[in-house]
């Protein structure tokens, strides 16, 4: 131990550790400390701010081409949207962008009024909601809401 330092070295479980006395921290410091340590301070070489890589934001920056030709691959081959989200990690809205960016048309979109249109002409004129879901390419269901959201009465069903 250098007392006047009020350092000293402890060994403990095979580590040297540097113990501080309460003898050090107890003491006022003198203006020469502090001169002394102003002096040091200002004499140090200036550091220069680490400046961390910019976080690319553009998904079209962050995945590979080939990254983004096999997701565009994967959604065409019938891969959900929660599922390549969570296997590329992006957010919903993130994946729905590169697809369209990528002209992929999405499934399950609601029907255009023209669409709309078109179902209640078919209807009106006999067609089964089956018949008119495969022509316009969507579900039976979506068909029979549409048709009903806009006041068609549904026949009853044949079987």
């Amino acid at each position: 131990m250098d007392p006047a330092d009020g350092i000293c070295l402890v060994d403990g479980s095979g580590k040297s550790v540097l113990v501080g006395l309460l003898a050090r921290y107890s003491k006022q410091w003198s203006a020469q400390d502090l001169a002394r340590i102003i002096a040091l301070v200002e004499s140090a070489p200036r550091r220069r701010p680490v400046q961390t890589p910019p976080t690319p934001y553009r998904i079209a920056r962050r995945l590979s081409p080939d990254t983004i030709t096999a997701i565009v691959a994967a959604y065409q081959a019938g891969s959900t949207t929660p599922e390549l989200c969570q296997r590329y990690g992006l957010s919903k809205g993130s994946l729905l962008k590169l697809l369209s960016d990528n002209g992929v048309t999405m499934r399950r979109q609601p029907l255009t009024n023209d669409q709309i249109t078109q179902a209640v002409q078919l209807y009106t004129d006999g067609n089964s909601l089956r018949t008119i879901a495969r022509q316009l390419g969507s579900s039976f269901s979506t068909i029979r809401e549409a048709l009903i959201a806009h006041g068609v009465t549904m026949r009853p069903a044949r079987k």
